[in-house]
């Protein structure tokens, strides 16, 4: 489960809850006033969850055109044989995502973008929570690593050779490499051909114009 699936999980709960009870006690009544009903709770919930979510952090979400062009035209060895962009909304949350597939002579690999400022909230409650873990067995490990000066997580599986490393940039974006028959070199190599720069540089994009 990448960063904005955990978000929108959390956020998914958080929205359940009310829903549920406001199920509970639809058509009763209270000094003769009708409760409102389940629809009209979560529809106000809705209303409200895209600001709640964004925090102190008021920025819009980028087109994902933005986000797009960023991603490799080829990898080292492979060529791109798929890029797609896109600019959604679920339950109230905005997001924006770029992602791009590429096929070597037999490994593949998966590159996403997102603009996870929609969700600025909840990722400072997480606090990184999600790429905290650490683990190592016999078939692969889960850990935090270095490159280039900035801490991305890393996970792989020896035995099925495919893994997946991820950075949050500027606490808003989130690039997440995935492959299957590739190693974790091929796997930061191409994280690499990323512009994180360009993406730090774009920390403030989409804020409100004072």
């Amino acid at each position: 489960m990448n960063v904005r699936q955990f978000l929108l999980a959390a956020a998914l709960g958080a929205l359940v809850s009310p829903i549920y009870l406001a199920s509970a006690q639809s058509g009763a009544t209270s000094n003769g006033a009708e409760v409102q009903s389940p629809l009209g709770a979560a529809g106000g919930l809705l209303a409200a969850m895209g600001g709640a979510l964004k925090g102190n952090h008021q920025n819009d979400t980028v087109d994902f055109h933005l986000l797009k062009v960023l991603l490799p035209a080829s990898l080292p060895g492979m060529k791109r044989t798929f890029a797609q962009g896109e600019n959604r909304e679920e339950i109230g949350v905005k997001s924006a995502t770029a992602k791009a597939d590429y096929q070597g002579a037999q490994a593949s690999v998966h590159v996403t973008i997102s603009d996870l400022a929609g969700m600025a909230g909840l990722l400072d409650v997480s606090n990184g929570l999600v790429k905290d873990t650490e683990s190592e067995s016999d078939t692969g490990y889960e850990k935090n690593a270095t490159i280039g000066g900035r801490t991305v997580h890393e996970k792989y599986d020896t035995r099925a050779k495919s893994g997946e490393v991820s950075i949050i940039v500027v606490r808003r974006y989130q690039v997440e490499v995935t492959g299957e028959h590739a190693d974790m070199q091929t796997l930061e190599q191409a994280l690499g051909q990323v512009d994180l720069a360009k993406l730090e540089a774009m920390k403030d994009a989409g804020a409100p114009a004072k």
